[in-house]
């Protein structure tokens, strides 16, 4: 398999999952959820799992993990760093 072609297009695939997904969360938002229910965005579903919202005890982790996951991908995609 050639990756030049493979990696865009699963690129391509998660990106319109993504982009139909948000787009129907956020166009549906109140209308499907009862009140005080957090949104069905992705975005809402990262904080959730981080512990950011609503706050929960294992947030600490979840900051220090995705802090460190960022640090990770953007020494690794910006400067080419622990690469394999």
């Amino acid at each position: 398999m050639n990756p030049n072609i493979i990696w865009p297009v699963v690129t391509g695939g998660f990106l319109v999952a993504f982009g139909v997904f948000e787009a129907l969360a956020i166009r549906n938002g109140d209308r499907d959820r009862a009140a005080g229910k957090p949104s069905g965005t992705y975005t809402a579903w990262i904080r959730r799992t981080l512990g950011l919202d609503p706050a929960r005890w294992w947030r600490p982790i979840g900051i220090a993990g995705f802090a460190s996951f960022m640090v990770w991908f953007f020494g690794h995609i910006l400067f080419g760093i622990w690469n394999a």
